[in-house]
């Protein structure tokens, strides 16, 4: 009963099934002695209560998967692109290179591998420009090597600007994301200073949007997680029948059920039972927020049992 009631908002949206709760308890109370029975009737009308509501739920969210199963893929494409850029940056790659290539390249890397896979030449030849341009910040030491990156980096250029393009941006918008890797190789060519390595920095919390076009929430769709090791992708287990407590951006706490997992799971399809909304969220995303202690998996634990176990770690405390 407890743990069904997780599942309801606190207002009177759920008066029904509160009612019918509180009717499955009366009759409990009532009986003298309950016996197998009456637990056996009591559980049967909660199950079928339960079922019901879940229903109901995955009624809300079913018209929305082959959109989230949409964002799945584009996530898979996105974090693939990801690690395959954690792999070829090095540790005292230049700011300038570091932040171009997380920035930009990653976008062009994962909108590559979503619409061709990762046999297409188009997709080594990318990687390939990412390597390049990180071998491109290395400092010259002889004659012969200013010579060969000077005969080099109009290729290199070139192949990035087209990378560019393909994920919209026109000329003028490409020479400003090329800015500072253009200034950093004149730095190195001449001999001058140059910037150093970028600052290890946490990836920021998860945000929250709106999909104007299906007028749906992603929560973390899209982030760029430069920390790929330290995030799991199904956070404690997460299955489509999880209760799940998040906080949002705003501070806000939402208690929300998982009705569907992408094939690569990398989005889950959420139901919130707090506002009643559905949403779509990155695994990756929860699995950041679970250990910021911003999420946990509710666990079908009595309320007793809760009580208990909270009780006999103040004692021992």
């Amino acid at each position: 009963i407890a743990s069904f009631g997780m599942r309801l908002p606190d207002d009177r949206r759920a008066d029904t099934e509160y009612r019918e709760l509180a009717d499955i308890v009366s009759s409990l109370q009532d009986a003298t002695t309950p016996d197998e029975r009456a637990f056996a009737l009591a559980l049967e009308r909660l199950q079928a209560i339960a079922t019901l509501h879940d229903s109901a739920c995955q009624q809300h969210t079913a018209p929305l998967i082959d959109n989230a199963a949409r964002l799945d893929r584009r996530e898979h494409a996105l974090h693939a692109a990801s690690r395959a850029l954690a792999r070829i940056i090095e540790p005292d790659t230049p700011s300038p290179i570091h932040d171009f290539l997380w920035t930009w390249w990653v976008q062009v890397l994962a909108r590559t591998l979503y619409r061709l896979g990762d046999k297409h030449p188009r997709w080594r030849e990318q990687l390939n420009a990412a390597h390049q341009l990180v071998l491109s910040g290395h400092r010259i030491h002889a004659p012969q090597e200013r010579a060969r990156r000077i005969d080099l980096l109009p290729q290199l250029v070139g192949s990035l600007q087209e990378g560019l393009a393909g994920v919209g941006l026109d000329g003028g918008a490409c020479e400003r994301a090329l800015a500072p890797c253009v200034d950093l190789h004149a730095a190195i060519l001449n001999g001058q200073p140059v910037p150093g390595a970028a600052e290890q920095v946490a990836d920021p919390l998860p945000g929250l949007n709106v999909d104007p076009t299906i007028k749906l929430r992603l929560f973390g769709i899209g982030q760029v997680l430069r920390e790929q090791g330290r995030h799991t992708t199904e956070p404690l287990g997460i299955t489509t029948d999880s209760l799940l407590e998040i906080r949002l951006p705003d501070e806000s706490l939402i208690r929300a059920s998982a009705t569907w997992i992408g094939t690569h799971r990398q989005v889950a399809l959420l139901f919130s039972h707090t506002d009643g909304s559905p949403l779509a969220m990155s695994l990756k995303a929860l699995a950041r927020l679970v250990s910021l202690q911003r999420a946990r998996v509710l666990r079908d634990r009595g309320i007793v049992e809760q009580a208990a176990a909270q009780l006999l770690r103040r004692t021992a405390g």
